[in-house]
């Protein structure tokens, strides 16, 4: 199963941020953060601080989870951790074996503290930064073969996204999307202003040498592996008709996909602008198939 990067540390996310950026409204300041796609967190991370109210976040990975977790309630002790795991591939298997076990595991993961280090540690030493699983929901993200020098233990950032959460006061829960995003309906209707930046498993890649089908034209390639569940089309179908429910309570909404003509035209159709973002991408392991591809930044602003 494919899934796109996970912790997205480098500064190159910046740039996707600043398309993003004069889309949100104005009072974007005064109001209350919501992501049930948290991933990397560069959203979060970039504007949480800034917002009033509590965050509201969400993700289907429990490793992912249990990491946010940890570094927001015991980030020496993840630290600790880490930095006694030596940088190599027999460490580096141990560590995705641990995150297998937590990622198929009906409850809570044993040992949160580890699995956060581990899920940091796999994110820097394997492939491109690739958090990917199996159908069974096993955790087989290749070594990346890094150099001897390559450092795994990032203490200060990791201290100042454990400041950051508890400075947001920010809830986290591993569960599924909808259960988020009702959560998040529930304050809005009791008039809690919000902002949601949805980025979801996308869609697939347009083909713009294909018929145009009920969804638009697509190729194979799409992002929908963070769990052993997947993602598809009636996951897509009930996440826009919760978003149009969010924005007509009063929620501004901005999320982030491929283009895709018929996806689109669904947004629009329920009051949605559309507005494309170039986008580099670096994570497959053809070089040649790298480069910029057409992304989709979807907004909708409350209509009352």
């Amino acid at each position: 199963m494919e899934a796109k990067p996970m912790v997205k540390w480098a500064g190159g996310k910046r740039s996707v941020l600043s398309h993003i950026q004069p889309h949100m409204p104005e009072d974007w300041t005064s109001r209350s953060l919501v992501v049930p796609f948290t991933g990397g967190g560069a959203f979060y991370f970039a504007f949480g601080q800034h917002m009033a109210g509590d965050a509201l976040l969400g993700d289907a990975v429990r490793p992912l989870v249990a990491m946010y977790t940890s570094v927001r309630d015991s980030v020496e002790s993840v630290v600790s951790v880490l930095g006694g795991m030596k940088v190599s591939k027999p460490v580096f298997l141990r560590a995705r074996d641990r995150l297998s076990e937590c990622s198929k595991a009906k409850g809570p993961c044993k040992s949160s503290v580890q699995i956060a280090a581990d899920m940091i540690y796999v994110n820097r030493c394997g492939f491109n930064g690739l958090y990917r699983t199996n159908a069974e929901g096993g955790v087989n993200t290749p070594w990346g073969k890094v150099p001897p020098d390559h450092r795994v233990l990032f203490a200060d950032a990791l201290r100042a996204c454990s400041d950051h959460m508890q400075l947001t006061n920010a809830e986290i829960h591993c569960r599924d999307f909808r259960l988020t995003l009702r959560a998040a309906l529930a304050r809005a209707q009791a008039g809690e202003r919000l902002l949601l930046f949805v980025d979801p498993p996308y869609w697939g890649l347009q083909d713009d040498g294909a018929s145009p089908g009920l969804f638009g034209p697509a190729v194979k390639e799409s992002w929908t592996g963070y769990t052993a569940a997947g993602f598809n089309s009636q996951d897509q179908v009930d996440l826009l008709e919760l978003l149009a429910q969010l924005r007509d309570a009063g929620a501004h909404v901005i999320s982030t996909n491929h283009w895709n003509d018929g996806w689109i035209a669904r947004y629009a159709a329920e009051g949605f602008e559309a507005h494309e973002m170039p986008v580099a991408r670096t994570i497959n392991r053809d070089a040649s198939k790298r480069g910029a591809v057409r992304e989709v930044i979807l907004v909708g602003a409350p209509r009352r």
